[in-house]
C-alpha cells in the first residue's frame, strides 16, 4: 500500500427527517446492499484478510504450505476509492428517487486515522409522493377502452406511493392483458415513463400508451389455423396421416406410440377463430408438458401469408422413449449395539416404466425390490430378509372415485379456493411386502390406494389418498413370544390377521410456499 492510500475500515448510513423506527431500519438494511466498496473482512474475528494477501503476493514464486487454502481466505485490501464513494451516493440516490423520494440529497464524510477511513453516508428522504389520481390515455381508442374497463385492477391506486417498482408491475399487468386480448405485437416498450404533475406531497398521474411508429392503432390478431406434428424430429420428418380433430389439424407418422388425439386438444386452449391469446399458449404447454411423455416441445406462432391480421400455430412434439428400464443396488455394514453383531446388508430393485400404455398419456409403473442381511458370525444364515413388489397406473386426468374431493372442496372453502376441476393426475397402486426378521417375526402386507396431487399454484399444493385397503398377516417366531409378552401393545400388533381400510379419506397434506418480491433500479416518469 503507498503512503497516500488508506483502507476502508467501515461503511455506515445516518438517515436523517425519517419518523418510523421500524421503516428506518428496513431503509438503512435496504441501502446498506448498494455500497460500491466494502470494507475486508476478518479471519476468525480478529485476522485481517488482506494480510494473507500481502503474505502471499510477498511470496509469488516460493513454495508454501497450504497455498490454496490461504488463496482462499484471503482478499485484496480494500483501498478507499472516492469514485466508489460517489457511486454508492448516486446508487442511494435513484435507489430512494424511484421509491417516490424525490427531493432526497445524499452526502458523505470521511474519517481517517492511522490509514484507515470510515464512510459516513448522510442520507436525507425527505418527504414521499403518493398518487392522486391517475389517467390512462392512448391515441388507439379500442385498446384504451380494454385498458380503462380494467382501471380498478391497477396497482397505482389512489393514495399509494409513486413507487417504480409499482410501475413496472403496472406495466406488465397492463402487457400481460392486451397479450390476452389479440395484440401479439405488444410490448412494455409502448408504455412511456409516467407523466406526473405534483402538487404537495400528491400527483396526477397520467400512463400513456403509444402506438407503434408510423401506425395509428395496434393490430388485434386472430388464430387462423393449428397443427399439432406428432413424433416430431426435426431431422426428414414427413407426416404420413393428417386427421381433423376438434378443429386442429393432427399430423402424425403413424407412429405405434401415439397418444391419442382427444387427450393433446383437451391441453391446446387456442382454436381457429379466436382471438390471439398469450395464456393460452403458457397454459398449453405446461399442460402438455405434465403428460410427461413429450422430450421437447415447441410451440410456434407465425403470421399467416395471405392475412395480416391472422396467425398459424404449430406445435411440435418430440416424445420420450415409451419404455424406461432402471436398476440399483446398496451395499450397508451395521453394528447392532445390543448384540455386538456385524451385519453386511445388500439390496437391490428393478423397475419397468411404460410411459403411454394405453395411448392416453398413462404411467404403467412396476418394481420389484428385494435386500437381506447376514451375521459375520454364521455367513450360512440370514439375519432378515425382506421383498417388495408394487405396481402404480397414474392417468393424466382426475378421476374422482370416492367423491372425496368434493367433500373437501366444500368443507375447504372458507381457508382454502380449491377449482371445481382440478388439474391433478390419478394414481392407482396396489403392492405386496414380506419382511422376515429371523428368529423374531414375519409378515406379509398386501396394499392398495388411489391417490392425488393437487397443484393450486405455483405456492400452494395439496396430496391426498382416498381409497385404500392394506391387508396384514403376521407370524411370531418362539424368541419374539418372550419380548411382546411383556408388551401388550406391541402384542396385538402381531396377534391376528389385520384388514386396514379408508374408502373416503386416508391421508391430506397441505404445502404453502411463501414468495419473495424483487427490486428494480431505475428512473420511470418526468415531472413538470
Amino acid at each position: 500500500m503507498q503512503a497516500h492510500e488508506v483502507l476502508l475500515a467501515e461503511n455506515k448510513i445516518d438517515l436523517k427527517t425519517y419518523q418510523s423506527s421500524e421503516d428506518r431500519l428496513t431503509l438503512t438494511q435496504e441501502l446498506s446492499t448498494l455500497y460500491k466498496q466494502k470494507p475486508n473482512r476478518n479471519y476468525l474475528f480478529f485476522i485481517d484478510r488482506e494480510w494473507f494477501y500481502y503474505y502471499l503476493n510477498a511470496r509469488k514464486n516460493k513454495k508454501i504450505w497450504l497455498r490454496k487454502t490461504l488463496q482462499k481466505q484471503s482478499e485484496p485490501p480494500a483501498i478507499l476509492d472516492t469514485l466508489l464513494i460517489q457511486a454508492t451516493e448516486k446508487n442511494m440516490y435513484n435507489y430512494l428517487f424511484n421509491k417516490g423520494y424525490f427531493n432526497v440529497k445524499v452526502s458523505n464524510t470521511v474519517k481517517t486515522k492511522k490509514k484507515r477511513a470510515n464512510v459516513q453516508y448522510l442520507v436525507e428522504p425527505k418527504n414521499r409522493y403518493y398518487v392522486k389520481s391517475l389517467v390512462v390515455s392512448a391515441d388507439d381508442t379500442n385498446l384504451l377502452a380494454l385498458v380503462q374497463s380494467t382501471i380498478d385492477q391497477s396497482l397505482l391506486k389512489p393514495g399509494s406511493p409513486l413507487d417504480f417498482n409499482v410501475f413496472q408491475s403496472e406495466k406488465s399487468r397492463i402487457s400481460e392483458l392486451l397479450l390476452n386480448h389479440g395484440y401479439a405485437e405488444f410490448n412494455p416498450v409502448y408504455i412511456q415513463n409516467l407523466d406526473i404533475d405534483t402538487m404537495g406531497n400528491f400527483a396526477d398521474v397520467n400512463l400513456n400508451i403509444i402506438n407503434p411508429e408510423n401506425k395509428t392503432e395496434h393490430k388485434k390478431y386472430t388464430i387462423q389455423n393449428i397443427q399439432i406434428l406428432n413424433d416430431y424430429y426435426p431431422v426428414n420428418y414427413e407426416a404420413i396421416n393428417a386427421t381433423l380433430y376438434d378443429s386442429i389439424l393432427f399430423l402424425d407418422r403413424n407412429s405405434p406410440f401415439y397418444i391419442r388425439n382427444s387427450v393433446i386438444a383437451k391441453r391446446i386452449g387456442a382454436r381457429p377463430g379466436k382471438l390471439y391469446n398469450k395464456s393460452d399458449i403458457e397454459e398449453s404447454y405446461a399442460k402438455i408438458a405434465k403428460l410427461g411423455f413429450f422430450k421437447f416441445i415447441n410451440i410456434e406462432t407465425k403470421l399467416d401469408s395471405t392475412d395480416a391480421t391472422r396467425l398459424n400455430q404449430s406445435v411440435y412434439l418430440t416424445p420420450h422413449k415409451l419404455w424406461v428400464f432402471d436398476y440399483g443396488t446398496d451395499v450397508s455394514y451395521t453394528t447392532l449395539k445390543t448384540t455386538g453383531q456385524n451385519l453386511f446388508g445388500i439390496s437391490g430393485f428393478i423397475n419397468l416404466k411404460n410411459r403411454n400404455i394405453f395411448h392416453g398419456a398413462e404411467n404403467f409403473d412396476t418394481k420389484l425390490e428385494a435386500g437381506t442381511e447376514i451375521s459375520f458370525l454364521n455367513i450360512n444364515r440370514f439375519n432378515s430378509v425382506n421383498f417388495s413388489y408394487s405396481n402404480e397406473l397414474t392417468l393424466p386426468d382426475f378421476l374422482e372415485v370416492t367423491r372425496t374431493y368434493k367433500w373437501s372442496r366444500f368443507l375447504l372453502k372458507p381457508w382454502i379456493k380449491m377449482p371445481v376441476e382440478p388439474e391433478t393426475k390419478t394414481a392407482f397402486s396396489i403392492g405386496f411386502d414380506y419382511v422376515n426378521l429371523t428368529s423374531l417375526y414375519s409378515y406379509n402386507s398386501l396394499n392398495s390406494k388411489i391417490s392425488y396431487d393437487f397443484n393450486i399454484n405455483r405456492r400452494k399444493r395439496i396430496t391426498m389418498n382416498t381409497f385404500s385397503v392394506s391387508y396384514y398377516v403376521p407370524k411370531v417366531f418362539a424368541a419374539f413370544d418372550s419380548i411382546i409378552s411383556k408388551n401388550q401393545f406391541l402384542q396385538k400388533s402381531f396377534v391376528g390377521q389385520r384388514l386396514f381400510t379408508s374408502f373416503f379419506l386416508g391421508d391430506l397434506r397441505y404445502y404453502y410456499q411463501s414468495k419473495k418480491s424483487p427490486r428494480y433500479n431505475t428512473t420511470f416518469y418526468r415531472q413538470h
